[in-house]
């Protein structure tokens, strides 16, 4: 019944002379200039992080050795986060009231859903995105998370009875038989996807107009998607072609740190747009607003734009910076700094090398016509050789002398130092976090106020993480499961939450049950307050070496507390 051909472009309203196509086209290529700079310098670090940096400048012989320096100072940040998470306990809590669950019923239904994520393909826990995120978020200035799920496919395995009749003689035996049987079924799977960067155009401005996705994907997976009901399926329909980007496809590869591989002639790519936002007429006003738009191949609409499916109203994405910049949209990223320094070091580190090497090895000269056989040289001279002269070298000749020999400069290694200093305070890292003992001469209380400069830095990205990011997620994760609690395994459910609380969630409708559970509220409080315990570690830590300096205070103490208590604090 629809006067347009399933895919094609269509008016953003009737007698509009904008069309959809060409508003998130427009859209995409905003976001695209004005992220410019910030792709460029996410590409430069994450080169960085996989430890390759151009040399083509460097003639033979000279050194091109690579200094793992970024590489280790980030995956030192992921891993504290991921730590903090998973060796805390209970690192979440949930407010809600006048509700069918409790707060705690509320939150292990979460966490089981949250230990098996999915992509489709892969079942991964929270903590392994989380980490991801800190690296993409020190690399790339934002954490890009999309909190959606979807019907996946399982295989339950049930046994069937039988009974068979044994004939032995003249009499018959009963025997009892076992059937393997496989049944596949779909139950709803959170998904949250770690987006790269470069995927992701937002309103420049500001203004959360809209939010754009690029997504590529194999065919045959968006026809599964189109008989699942997101796409068009006679849109879906009229796509054949592989449409690539060569040149999108290299940089691709490239900055993910793997080799381009032939693709076989079957498998046919697509490149998806997904819209989230709002679509403005030609005359600066609102034609239709939080919709949804799915270009593919930058030509077909297999999508057009419909109401957000989202309960919660929201687009799926949550994007957050780990060092904010006032008044932008893409911020700033945490090795910004640390990888200009890193390439500095690098060429410190190969020069001093390269002087090394040559005051070992030096530069000789040799007369080719006192040899008794040059073929010994012609491919150099091994270390120990034995070289025959010929009756034309004069007495006490030298056949073989050296005429240059190399030294380190005195003054490249201060460079060194110095620029290693600057690159841990650049990273808030210092020798003792990536696992190195400080100089002799370095004090203890030195260390102590680096640790605590480094500790106050740290605090403040840490609560925005809890916040912006950890906080937002878990809350369209909990309404996503409850939009499609029907779709939910029984068995997860019951084990999370126990039979009473699951059979009264499932008495109620999905409407009901979305309205009652939707004020949940989360607090993340596993990072910041393993950082709080460590800081009333050192406090504690403090005062008892006071103590200990201090006879008279010592008594008074031990009059008044119990070491044995005071023991189990520090525990």
């Amino acid at each position: 019944g629809t006067p347009f051909t399933p895919g094609d472009d269509r008016p953003v309203a009737k007698g509009s002379d904008l069309t959809v196509i060409s508003v998130l086209r427009q859209c995409k290529q905003e976001a695209d200039r004005a992220r410019y700079s910030r792709i460029q310098q996410n590409r430069t670090n994450r080169l960085l992080f996989l430890g390759q940096q151009d040399y083509s400048y460097k003639q033979r012989g000279q050194s091109k050795e690579f200094l793992p320096k970024l590489p280790m100072a980030v995956e030192q940040f992921a891993s504290a986060i991921k730590r903090s998470l998973t060796d805390y306990g209970d690192w979440f809590q949930v407010d809600l009231k006048n509700a069918p669950l409790t707060p705690e019923e509320v939150r292990k239904l979460l966490l089981v859903y949250l230990g098996k994520l999915s992509d489709g393909y892969v079942t991964y826990p929270f903590p392994v995105v989380i980490s991801d995120a800190m690296k993409s978020g020190a690399l790339d200035s934002l954490v890009i998370l999309k909190v959606h799920g979807a019907l996946v496919p399982e295989n339950r395995f049930v046994v069937e009875r039988g009974l068979n009749l044994l004939e032995a003689g003249s009499q018959i035996f009963p025997q009892v038989t076992h059937t393997l049987k496989r049944e596949e079924v779909s139950t709803y799977r959170l998904w949250i996807d770690l987006i790269r960067n470069e995927d992701y155009f937002p309103d420049p401005r500001g203004h959360g107009l809209y939010e754009i996705q690029e997504i590529e994907t194999d065919l045959a997976h968006l026809v599964e998607w189109a008989e699942a009901g997101i796409y068009d399926e006679r849109a879906v329909e009229r796509i054949q072609e592989d449409f690539q980007n060569q040149e999108q496809e290299l940089i691709r590869i490239r900055y993910a740190g793997q080799d381009i591989a032939p693709v076989p002639s079957f498998r046919k790519r697509v490149i998806l747009h997904e819209f989230w936002g709002s679509i403005v007429g030609s005359n600066g006003r609102f034609i239709k607003k939080n919709c949804v738009a799915t270009l593919a191949n930058d030509r077909y609409l297999i999508r057009p734009p419909e109401d957000n499916d989202n309960w919660h109203g929201e687009s799926p994405f949550v994007a957050a910076p780990l060092m904010r910049v006032p008044h932008s949209v893409w911020h700033k990223a945490l090795a910004d700094f640390g990888a200009s320094l890193n390439i500095a070091m690098n060429e410190l580190f190969n020069l001093m090398l390269d002087g090394g090497l040559a005051s070992v090895w030096g530069i000789k000269q040799i007369r080719m016509d006192w040899l008794e056989d040059p073929r010994q040289v012609s491919d150099g001279v091994p270390q120990g050789v034995t070289l025959q002269v010929n009756t034309n070298a004069p007495v006490n000749g030298k056949v073989l002398e050296t005429v240059a020999t190399g030294s380190v400069p005195q003054d490249a290694l201060a460079m060194f130092n110095i620029t290693d200093r600057e690159f841990h305070a650049s990273m808030m890292s210092n020798d003792l976090r990536v696992g190195l003992l400080p100089p002799k001469q370095v004090k203890a209380t030195e260390i102590v106020a680096a640790e605590q400069g480094t500790s106050s830095l740290l605090d403040g990205i840490t609560r925005d993480i809890e916040q912006l990011l950890i906080e937002r997620v878990l809350r369209k994760a909990f309404l996503c499961l409850m939009q499609n609690a029907n779709d939910l395994d029984s068995d997860d459910v019951v084990g999370a939450i126990g039979v009473r609380a699951a059979v009264a969630l499932a008495r109620m409708s999905p409407a009901e049950r979305f309205a009652m559970l939707h004020g949940a509220k989360f607090r993340v409080h596993g990072l910041s307050a393993v950082r709080a315990r460590a800081r009333d570690f050192q406090k504690l830590a403090a005062l008892m070496q006071l103590v200990s300096t201090n006879p008279l205070m010592a008594q008074a103490f031990l009059q008044k507390y119990s070491m044995a208590a005071t023991l189990d604090q520090f525990l």
